[in-house]
């Protein structure tokens, strides 16, 4: 499955939660792919690797690369024929491998190449130009987001690198924004909205849930369910205003932002807390 982590506003620790469920979930034996979707403020990398380890990652080729490979693939018929962007495992490092006898593993496709002040100055162009209406009316961006869910979930092939994992976990970027619609718009079979104790991320999160259980996204998705698991974040157990919080979050968001299976096991708002 894919599960799309967004926030409405920044410093929920959103980016941390995801890194925390990567490892839990490698630690009992998933193939777990994180993908760095929040291309103007990066840095999943360093919730996994020392800043060396980290550093050789940000050299690599990611995501903003392989979506650069495609649009040259569809503009130049030599590259056409033998087309980079299907090479994925070139745009995927290893963070956490699976050791010994141990199936778990935790793989990164990366925001992109950037490590070094011309480096860094080439991505952050590419970031500021990329025209995502542009991708999807003129290049054929969804197909090209139906090619990457297949090529992540589809069992291995013989003689290709294996690019297929037990769960995707994408960071996506805060906000009201196309790149976070791309997340979970196509992407996503689950997006985790964490919200911060504040009417301001309240309300923010649940117009963002509303949206993307609205019928307009649904037929954007040719039909497929997007589930919705909405999380208080940074709430201390101390504080004076927690049961407020957790009631408020009750009643702006209540069921819409709790998966039916949670809720038929018996858990709570204050559960997920």
């Amino acid at each position: 499955m894919i599960f799309t982590f967004y926030s409405y506003k920044g410093g929920v620790g959103r980016s941390m939660a995801l890194a925390s469920v990567a490892r839990l979930l490698a630690a009992r034996g998933a193939r777990v792919l994180v993908v760095d979707f929040d291309l103007e403020a990066p840095g999943l990398e360093m919730y996994f690797l020392d800043p060396a380890r980290a550093a050789a990652t940000r050299a690599a080729p990611g995501l903003v690369d392989l979506l650069q490979d495609y649009r040259r693939a569809l503009s130049d018929e030599a590259e056409l024929a033998n087309p980079r962007f299907k090479q994925l495992a070139a745009y995927i490092q290893p963070v956490r491998p699976a050791v010994g006898t141990q199936s778990g593993l935790v793989h990164l496709l990366g925001a992109g190449a950037r490590e070094g002040s011309d480096a860094e100055r080439r991505y952050a162009l590419a970031v500021r130009s990329f025209d995502w209406q542009d991708f999807y009316f003129n290049w054929k961006g969804d197909r090209f987001f139906d090619w990457l869910r297949r090529r992540w979930q589809d069992p291995p092939q013989p003689g290709r690198p294996d690019t297929s994992y037990d769960v995707v976990l994408v960071d996506s970027r805060t906000g009201v924004t196309e790149m976070g619609g791309v997340c979970a718009y196509q992407l996503a079979d689950v997006a985790v909205l964490l919200c911060a104790a504040n009417q301001q991320n309240l309300l923010g999160t649940r117009s963002v849930a509303e949206d993307f259980t609205s019928p307009g996204v649904l037929a954007l998705r040719n039909g497929r369910p997007l589930q919705i698991l909405a999380l208080p974040a940074r709430l201390e157990e101390g504080n004076a205003e927690r049961a407020q919080f957790l009631l408020d979050f009750q009643r702006e968001i209540g069921a819409l932002g709790m998966p039916a299976a949670l809720a038929a096991a018996g858990f709570s708002v204050a559960d997920l807390a």
